[in-house]
């Protein structure tokens, strides 16, 4: 069985830049999100629980289609490599965390 409720957290980094002449503002944040895919679940072993893992792997599984209406630009954050990672546990419950 899968269960598609999900959850979204927003952790801010700073207090809101704005712009008050071109009513907009902007905004430094860790986006996350979690949910269960029971496809995902696995036979925990002594010091294995959970995967972290990059990326690339959210390209190869089914992740939460979440979106900001009415934003005007948005980008994450790409100093060296893509700020993203996902934590799979054992039960299937998955915790992504983008900046």
């Amino acid at each position: 069985m899968l269960d598609w409720k999900f959850f979204v957290g927003l952790d801010f980094l700073d207090q809101p830049t704005s712009l008050h002449n071109r009513q907009d503002f902007t905004l430094d944040f860790y986006f996350r999100q979690s949910w269960k895919d029971d496809r995902l679940a696995f036979i925990a072993r002594p010091g294995l629980d959970s995967l972290t893992v990059g990326a690339e792997v959210a390209d190869l599984i089914w992740v939460p289609d979440t979106f900001f209406a009415n934003e005007k630009t948005a980008y994450f954050h790409q100093a060296t490599t893509p700020n993203t990672f996902l934590r799979i546990n054992s039960e299937g419950e998955v915790f992504r965390s983008m900046r």
